[in-house]
């Protein structure tokens, strides 16, 4: 299966270019009346919404709030990369992402949650010489405050994955709130300890140990930089 996909990830990209652009032009997947600068910035109540498409097979499946909650526990992860950025003053880059990772014949499941929610992107997450591994990945913070937050608070998980989604949660918050930069260095300190605390709670891998290692890592890093050179991120 080949897709041509157009993506815009870049905040600055999407709040400077595209909402411009799109402000005057009907989005039909959320809100037929709402230009792309409402939908990013308000919250969306999509807990009553349902709708249908046809699966692989042409049969009909049912999406609505309750399945796509069931199927994010069972399927979606809610994560926060903790990436090295040495442009950044402190040196790394915080990143939520809610992604949902299926595979080729499953596709059509992550293009209708895509059109579910009215925004996110689906592409290629892995392609080896037998199978091709499909992607749908939002990692927007207006979208992620204003869209997945409210979502998933009215809609709730029921496995484990709702305690990882309520520390999620919080630390998404804080990042988009730039709280995690109010009382410098122990806000940040704070915040990478709570997402220590977050990566425990879900299955323990090599990758949880890499993660704890990184944040520790750059708390020590965050100690060191005075909190003069925090005051213009704010």
């Amino acid at each position: 299966m080949n897709k041509n996909l157009y993506k815009v990830e870049q905040k600055r990209d999407t709040n400077g270019i595209c909402i411009p652009k799109y402000d005057n032009y009907v989005i039909p997947t959320l809100d037929k009346t709402a230009p792309a600068s409402k939908i990013l910035n308000s919250k969306q109540d999509l807990s009553g919404k349902k709708f249908t498409v046809k699966d692989a097979f042409g049969r009909d499946v049912v999406m609505s709030a309750d399945w796509i909650a069931g199927f994010t526990d069972g399927e979606g992860t809610l994560t926060i990369n903790i990436n090295k950025n040495t442009t950044l003053t402190y040196k790394f880059q915080i990143q939520p992402v809610f992604i949902i990772v299926q595979g080729e014949a499953d596709y059509y499941l992550l293009t209708a949650i895509a059109n579910f929610f009215g925004c996110g992107s689906v592409t290629v997450n892995r392609k080896d010489k037998t199978s091709v591994r499909y992607q749908y990945r939002v990692n927007n913070l207006e979208l992620l405050t204003n869209i997945f937050i409210p979502f998933f608070d009215k809609v709730s998980l029921l496995t484990k994955k709702k305690d990882e989604y309520f520390l999620w949660k919080d630390l998404v918050i804080e990042h988009r709130n730039k709280t995690n930069l109010d009382s410098w260095p122990n806000s940040m300190v704070a915040f990478l300890e709570k997402a220590k605390l977050w990566k425990c709670l879900g299955t323990q891998t090599k990758q949880t140990e890499s993660y704890i290692k990184t944040c520790d890592k750059y708390i020590e890093i965050v100690k060191g930089i005075p909190s003069e050179n925090i005051e213009r991120l704010k």
